[in-house]
């Protein structure tokens, strides 16, 4: 603000004049005084460059982590559904008490007649039975996918779709917390570029309100014109509260977005010149269709889409599987003890 001391009152005398120019001089040494202190206590708060501010929300910030889980998940799911294509194993084994007995009838002549002598084998009808005792069974199979190969390979490119967009999904979030950050740093910035030309104000207004009044003491100014500087000072003041409010609103901000204590004190630093993407339109353009993940997101839905599709057709293809079985019965009589098959499963 420009100030002529005539605005306050006309002094004639030479002596008036000294004494406004030695006033003008105090006015500013304190100026530079009160300019070196709040430097000094400046100084005493951290010193955070955006790029430091970028890189430490990058490492701490809370959504950005459970976003990189998330690819971690899509990727075990992945190699699960790999396992799939291998075959499986089973094992079943039935461990019991058998309530009442279990008997087994051979007809006479089950295993053949003969000429006599010998006659029917056997002679007569037998009975074999196995007593009420603890009795087990052990089944295992194999079975290896054939024609299920291609519906499980579907399923295991539809994965792989899944960790394509997580990974383009983090990829967004990155992108969209190194926004965030420099924006609050931005924001920061210019309040406290705001704060300084604010108590500049406050600091001339102060010295104002001084010299104006002595001049009213020496009857050289009106009263009127004090009050004007008060107010205006006032309005000065309620200025800075307002700013001062607004700045600790937006390193409690930026605080967040890096995951650390709201409370912690930072002080910004003056941004260097921008890079050529910044400065141009066109650059900047093509550089967020080439690398904007949104649009690799769609392309990845597009695909996920064909590839439901072709699982939805793929379920016209029956299942079948090579097999292997083997069961064991123990505890029992006149049965099998080891029965072993290969052959195919269809469904």
């Amino acid at each position: 603000m420009q100030t002529n001391v005539r605005e306050f009152g006309k002094c004639p005398h030479a002596y008036a004049r000294r004494k406004i120019l030695s006033l003008f001089i105090s006015a500013l040494l304190g100026l530079m005084l009160c300019a070196s202190t709040a430097s000094a206590q400046q100084e005493q708060a951290e010193v955070l460059p955006v790029d430091e501010a970028v890189k430490i929300a990058l490492a701490n910030n809370r959504a950005l982590k459970i976003a990189s889980l998330n690819v971690g998940v899509q990727n075990l799911k992945l190699a699960a559904d790999k396992t799939k294509r291998l075959p499986s194993f089973d094992t079943y084994l039935f461990a019991s008490q058998l309530l009442t007995p279990v008997s087994y009838i051979v007809p006479a002549g089950q295993f053949g007649t003969f000429p006599p002598p010998v006659g029917p084998i056997p002679a007569s009808s037998n009975s074999i039975t196995t007593g009420a005792h603890p009795t087990a069974l052990v089944t295992l199979s194999a079975s290896q996918p054939l024609l299920s190969l291609h519906k499980i390979n579907l399923h295991v490119y539809g994965q792989r779709l899944s960790v394509d967009e997580a990974e383009q999904q983090l990829r967004e979030q990155r992108l969209s917390l190194i926004d965030q950050v420099r924006q609050a740093y931005y924001k920061a910035l210019q309040i406290e570029d705001q704060i300084d030309s604010i108590n500049a104000s406050i600091k001339q207004y102060t010295e104002l309100d001084r010299i104006t009044l002595e001049y009213v003491s020496e009857q050289v100014a009106l009263e009127s014109e004090n009050l004007e500087v008060k107010s205006r000072l006032a309005d000065e003041q309620l200025k800075l509260l307002k700013a001062q409010d607004k700045l600790e609103t937006a390193k409690e901000s930026l605080n967040d977005l890096m995951a650390r204590d709201l409370e912690t004190p930072f002080r910004t630093v003056a941004l260097s010149s921008v890079s050529a993407p910044e400065e141009s339109l066109d650059v900047a353009r093509t550089m967020a269709l080439e690398n904007n993940p949104q649009v690799s997101e769609a392309e990845i839905d597009v695909k996920k889409a064909t590839n439901a599709r072709d699982l939805a057709k793929s379920q016209y293809i029956p299942d079948l599987n090579f097999a292997v079985y083997y069961s064991s019965p123990f505890g029992y009589n006149f049965v099998p003890l080891n029965v072993a098959s290969a052959g195919v499963e269809f469904r």
